[in-house]
């Protein structure tokens, strides 16, 4: 579904995000740029619903 290199990086969002290090542009951001490398249509659609997930597609900093 999603490559080890994505799969790492959601790993860390994940991680600060249940630490409460990342705030919601920084997911924003991170998401945004993992959904336009994303490899794979399968790969952006899963990271698209991870973010509609964490609720970080209404700020204006995710551009995807």
């Amino acid at each position: 579904m999603i490559t080890k290199s994505e799969n790492r990086e959601i790993l860390k969002l994940t991680q600060w995000r249940e630490a409460g290090f990342a705030d919601v542009g920084l997911l924003a951001r991170s998401l945004s740029a993992l959904i336009r490398a994303a490899r794979t249509n399968k790969s952006a659609a899963y990271i698209r619903a991870l973010a509609e997930e964490w609720g970080v597609t209404a700020h204006p900093e995710f551009i995807a």
